[in-house]
């Protein structure tokens, strides 16, 4: 008999089950950027990217899901993958956001990379919000959204107040 390492899926502890939670979420949080309309590339698309290290076929299923959705506030969407590696290659492109795929241990290029574009960044992953990720999940009785304050202010993103008022803050 097998028994998974994740039980209960909300319980924080599962990269798995965050993974899967953020991309589903992910395009609430895209949508609750008050300039999002602004963020669209030459394509008239929103450009969204995945980022991973090692898992490319994870993250290109990730793409899937998430390019089916189609749009995101009536702005049709793209999805790109591409590696950490390859994050320079994106600063003369036009994003929407971005999303971790795999946990990433220096997360300070990526960070950076979201302020200086003025777009949100999320991880799915413990602990990144407080490493300065701008978004990522906050999992206890409920599923909240998870806020760095100082890098929402770095990035100059504004939020509508409902997504603010539903979140958990870190300062």
């Amino acid at each position: 008999m097998i028994i998974s390492s994740c039980i209960f899926p909300f319980s924080g502890h599962c990269s798995e089950s965050r993974i899967m939670m953020g991309i589903d979420l992910f395009p609430s949080f895209l949508a609750s950027d008050k300039n999002i309309k602004n963020k669209t590339g030459a394509n008239n698309c929103l450009n969204i990217l995945l980022l991973f290290d090692k898992q490319k076929d994870k993250t290109e299923a990730l793409a899937e899901r998430l390019q089916a959705i189609k749009k995101i506030r009536k702005i049709p969407i793209h999805v790109f993958v591409d590696s950490i590696e390859s994050l320079k290659q994106w600063d003369t492109k036009q994003l929407a956001g971005v999303f971790l795929a795999e946990s990433v241990f220096e997360l300070t290029p990526v960070i950076n990379f979201g302020i200086n574009k003025k777009i949100l960044v999320f991880s799915p992953f413990e602990g990144d919000v407080e490493k300065g990720v701008t978004t990522g999940l906050f999992i206890a009785e409920k599923i909240v959204p998870y806020i760095n304050m100082q890098t929402v202010k770095g990035s100059h993103l504004s939020f509508k107040s409902f997504f603010l008022r539903v979140s958990k803050r870190y300062e």
